[in-house]
């Protein structure tokens, strides 16, 4: 869990919020519990936010946090990610997105954006990429990102960074409220727990059973119309439990550790 800091008003960045649309005038009129809020490291509600992209003017929306730096305070967005269609991409980028990369692509009134596909959604979710930016150059500052990496980020890589014998690995997740996953070890770890929060095909109940039609889209079926599939995965995943059970309590019985 991150320490919780506490700031006072005259620490708040207002040249960096100002680049994103917050003035200090809408800063200094919010709402006593979101000022409170926002002065204690937490995030705020959702604020409009207006971002420039080469000239192109990009209305979207975030959550923010303050966050403590050497010698200076900075902000870390939590932005409200949107919508397109996977056909608007082109054959490569849809390839790419359809194999869980994350792409760096122009989105027509949006600008240059982070995309991300979701197959629960069946729709490619984006955030402008500045805001993203935003993020990657805080992280860079306290994780020691070098230059090389934070390019790789910003598109779309994974990168491991080691501190001695640790190491931590980052990388872009839409999913993630600052948009940026960090676990702690290598690139592989960083995948298989991104793999492990799609669910199994099947989740028996009491009652009855939900299947996952492998995008993570639920439907539940009642015990009494079950296939002759899932009665013996349902009989041989009993089983398998018993017998653990079983194992564990030799292993008690004798004292044993698994």
């Amino acid at each position: 869990m991150r320490k919780r800091e506490y700031f006072n008003e005259s620490e708040i960045p207002y040249g960096t919020l100002e680049n994103f649309g917050l003035t200090r005038e809408m800063i200094e009129s919010l709402p006593y519990p979101v000022m409170n809020r926002l002065l204690s490291s937490q995030t705020t509600p959702v604020l409009p936010l207006t971002v420039e992209d080469n000239g192109k003017v990009i209305k979207c929306q975030g959550k923010i946090a303050l966050v403590r730096k050497e010698g200076r305070v900075d902000v870390i967005f939590h932005p409200v990610w949107e919508t397109n269609k996977l056909e608007n991409f082109t054959p490569e980028e849809q390839e790419r997105l359809r194999n869980g990369e994350v792409i760096y692509a122009d989105i027509m009134e949006k600008g240059k954006c982070f995309v991300q596909f979701d197959g629960e959604l069946n729709k490619c979710l984006f955030v402008p990429g500045v805001i993203i930016e935003q993020n990657i150059e805080c992280l860079s500052e306290s994780e020691a990102v070098d230059e090389e990496s934070i390019m790789l980020l910003k598109n779309g890589q994974i990168v491991e960074i080691t501190d001695g014998e640790d190491t931590v690995t980052v990388g872009v997740d839409l999913d993630t409220p600052s948009c940026l996953r960090i676990v702690s070890g290598d690139s592989n770890k960083w995948k298989k727990e991104k793999e492990a929060e799609n669910l199994p095909q099947y989740s028996f109940g009491l009652f009855g059973c939900w299947v996952n039609d492998g995008n993570n889209n639920l439907s539940y079926i009642d015990e009494e119309d079950y296939t002759d599939e899932m009665v013996d995965l349902q009989n041989l995943m009993a089983s398998r439990n018993a017998a653990t059970a079983q194992m564990n309590g030799m292993s008690n019985n004798y004292g044993l550790k698994r």
